[in-house]
């Protein structure tokens, strides 16, 4: 004869829960809302709702406890950004207003994200942009960047990329033009100004060996409010090595 499910299996429970004041990855003051339906180890998310700051993660969808199967709808929202980067120094935190839609699937054992993330007026250390947009996923351990657009005026920057997570390997492509950068604090050596910055990027390789090459021109650099004039580099890395070329 054939057996009966396990009890768990046959369980059917849905509730609604709210949390404040909860402490996660070292952020304070977490809220969440949510409607779920628990059949067994599959969890489904009517709403889920975490804000913390001005910061806010709505998730719908189904999820499996342990390392089943994943399948959650996402869409955040980040007003202040720089309330989740307590971990960077703080002349580095980034504020502006951010946003992120995309979907989670495969398990919490092997994640697959894909979404698109975006932002305007964004701004780190004195260095702003008007927007930001790009599509992003990660899967099999690679993190992959298509379509990176930073816009500031007149001046843009594209860049695709990936790189994985042992931080073994990379690939880097770009392209800017017309950039204005100002850099607030550079590593103690005081403030950095940079006009009319055109750059090249095409790079491949482990990060600490890359291989490829770079090159950039700038109408004006200052440094510590010194004029330096127009500015050019280019540098090239392959066998270990690093030939660069610098016109002041």
């Amino acid at each position: 004869p054939m057996q009966p499910p396990p009890f768990y299996n046959v369980i059917t429970l849905e509730a609604s829960a709210t949390a404040d004041a909860l402490t996660i990855g070292g952020i304070e003051e977490v809220r969440t809302d949510a409607q779920v339906r628990l059949q067994g180890r599959s969890v489904s998310i009517s709403t889920m709702t975490v804000e913390s700051s001005g910061n806010q993660l709505d998730l719908v969808g189904a999820a499996t406890l342990g390392t089943g199967p994943i399948d959650l709808a996402m869409d955040a929202r980040f007003e202040r950004p720089e309330a989740l980067a307590a971990w960077l120094p703080p002349h580095w935190r980034p504020s502006g207003a951010l946003g992120f839609s995309g979907r989670l699937a495969g398990s919490a054992r092997e994640p697959a994200l894909a979404g698109r993330i975006f932002g305007s007026g964004v701004e780190a250390n004195g260095i702003v942009f008007d927007t930001l947009e790009s599509a992003l996923t990660f899967e099999r351990g690679v993190l992959r960047v298509s379509g990176l657009r930073l816009r500031r005026g007149e001046g843009s920057l594209h860049l695709d990329g990936d790189i994985d997570r042992s931080l073994t390997h990379m690939n880097l492509r770009g392209r800017g033009e017309k950039l204005a950068l100002f850099v607030r604090e550079l590593d103690g050596a005081g403030p950095l100004r940079v006009d009319d910055l055109s750059v090249e990027i095409d790079v491949t390789g482990s990060p600490a060996q890359p291989t490829g090459h770079v090159s950039s021109a700038a109408g004006n650099v200052a440094v510590k409010r010194r004029e330096l004039g127009p500015v050019a580099l280019s540098a090239t890395s392959a066998a270990g090595r690093v030939r660069g070329h610098l016109t002041l």
